[in-house]
């Protein structure tokens, strides 16, 4: 990793970047469906919409309880890590009231959806406001890497940071073995002149 700090950027509400340059992924299967997909939320949390229908299968037939060893596989690829500055998300979300307004009906109607657990996912409504940010932000450097320098947007994940208890947060954008940006290109987008011009591309 290569912590770089964001000079030019701070206007912009952004601490710093680092680059990962060897970033190592492990996903574990835990169960499957036949019918139709469902959310790891749902799956977790064992809240299934009684319209779905949808019964989870296990990947063993061993009681939950007692399983040791599930399928698993290990993917390799790149990062780019970007802070985002608490104190500018703090004042942002007290000089937007209207968006106040918007997510909070948002965050009460949740409740009545299949989807309830969304309000569990959040300690308070400000806990969510920087969670749209944070995402937002996210969504917006992606497809301006995808505009700007050719990497298709479904090539690029992300992993939001938003810490309930402080205003640091911040969000990894990664790309994994096999997918364009995989081998340097997407680290090589991390020096501060060229994050500059993509974050002040995409947020204009």
């Amino acid at each position: 990793c290569e912590k770089k700090e964001l000079s030019k950027l701070s206007d912009y509400g952004f601490n710093y970047l680092i680059s990962i340059r060897k970033l190592k992924m492990t996903a574990v299967q835990l169960a499957y469906t036949r019918q139709e997909p469902m959310s790891v939320d749902e799956f977790l949390e064992g809240k299934i919409p009684e319209q779905k229908k949808i019964k989870p299968k296990l990947t063993t037939d061993t009681s939950a309880n007692e399983i040791k060893y599930l399928p698993g596989v290990e993917n390799f690829g790149e990062g780019i890590f970007i802070s985002i500055d608490g104190e500018r998300i703090k004042s942002w979300i007290n000089s937007n009231n209207d968006l106040k307004e918007r997510i909070k009906i948002i965050f009460n109607n949740a409740q009545h959806h299949e989807y309830s657990s969304i309000q569990a996912k959040f300690c308070n409504l400000e806990h969510a406001l920087r969670f749209v940010l944070t995402h937002t932000l996210s969504h917006i450097i992606i497809k301006e890497l995808e505009f700007v320098c050719g990497y298709p947007a479904t090539s690029l994940n992300e992993r939001l940071f938003v810490d309930p208890s402080d205003f640091k947060q911040g969000f990894l954008i990664y790309t994994i073995a096999g997918a364009e940006g995989s081998y340097g290109g997407l680290v090589s987008q991390s020096s501060e002149s060229k994050m500059t011009r993509i974050i002040k591309s995409a947020l204009l």
